[in-house]
């Protein structure tokens, strides 16, 4: 029987678990996003102490986010030496002008970040993209340029780690052993509509949005807040029942909308603006925050 579960191919619907020398791990943790637009101002200092906060918090993953960037040395090698998993996306978000195309470019990108990355033992995973349309629950896609074109590029280069088509992602049908999540040579397909609505395996969210619709932002009515429960603390309920025999879900993007510390604004503020409402009177904004990009 376990022989026969060890070949059996696809995700599954059950859950998505990371184990590390054989040992299944809750993994605690959470995104990271670049620190600055300007590349140019990356630290090597400040990628280390980003991840010795991660352990002070006792975090054991941190997801490097497909929208963002590849990120310097220092942050893979602290990630190595402190023992931090790392769930890395390639560098694709399904969002205006950030899709993979099939060119030349685009394929060397995907080999030049594999093998400049692939002797880190902290990473755990490659997923190809964020929020791809096509890999969640209700879509009705049999594969796409992931499926065809990004993961076989993965997979030529290494095929010693899972393969993943999308963060969120309801899985792969084919293509994968379910015990590994390994690549095992043959085709990547999706789960039809019908399939995958047994079960949801991983999600983004909940959030808490700088919008006056559900959250009172810094420019915001501060009496909007009564309307919204933020929850703090965490209500846990200690009698549930947790492990790896009960199906799960795996949250890989959470939290809320913040604005920047004091101390990195202030240097290029005038003093008039310090005030929480930047010397202005509170007002009630009316953008929607969900990706207005246009």
């Amino acid at each position: 029987s376990e022989g026969r579960d060890n070949l059996r191919e696809g995700s599954g619907f059950h859950g998505m678990f990371f184990r590390i020398n054989g040992r299944l791990i809750n993994a605690r943790g959470a995104n990271c996003v670049p620190m600055t637009q300007l590349e140019g101002h990356y630290d090597n200092n400040a990628h280390r102490i980003l991840v010795e906060s991660a352990v002070s918090a006792n975090m054991n993953m941190l997801r490097v986010w497909g929208g963002g960037v590849v990120f310097p040395d220092s942050f893979y090698e602290a990630c190595d030496e402190k023992g931090i998993l790392i769930y890395h996306d390639l560098m694709f978000v399904e969002e205006q002008f950030h899709s993979p195309v099939a060119t030349l470019d685009v394929e060397e990108e995907i080999k030049h970040i594999i093998r400049h990355l692939i002797s880190h033992p902290s990473i755990v995973l490659w997923n190809m993209s964020n929020e791809n349309p096509n890999t969640m629950p209700g879509a009705n896609v049999k594969n796409d340029i992931y499926s065809d074109f990004v993961m076989r590029i993965v997979i030529a280069e290494d095929r010693a780690r899972p393969v993943w088509p999308s963060s969120p992602s309801r899985g792969l049908k084919t293509g994968v052993w379910s015990q590994s999540g390994l690549p095992n040579g043959n085709p990547f397909t999706y789960w039809t509509s019908e399939e995958s609505s047994k079960s949801s395996i991983e999600k983004h969210g909940p959030y808490l949005h700088g919008s006056s619709l559900d959250f009172s932002s810094v420019n915001g009515n501060p009496k909007d807040a009564a309307f919204f429960d933020i929850n703090i603390p965490i209500k846990v309920d200690n009698g549930a029942q947790i492990g790896p025999r009960f199906s799960n879900h795996f949250v890989s993007e959470f939290g809320a909308s913040v604005y920047s510390s004091f101390e990195s604004m202030s240097s290029t503020m005038s003093r008039d603006n310090w005030g929480i409402h930047g010397g202005k009177q509170s007002d009630n904004c009316t953008l929607v925050f969900e990706n207005l990009n246009s």
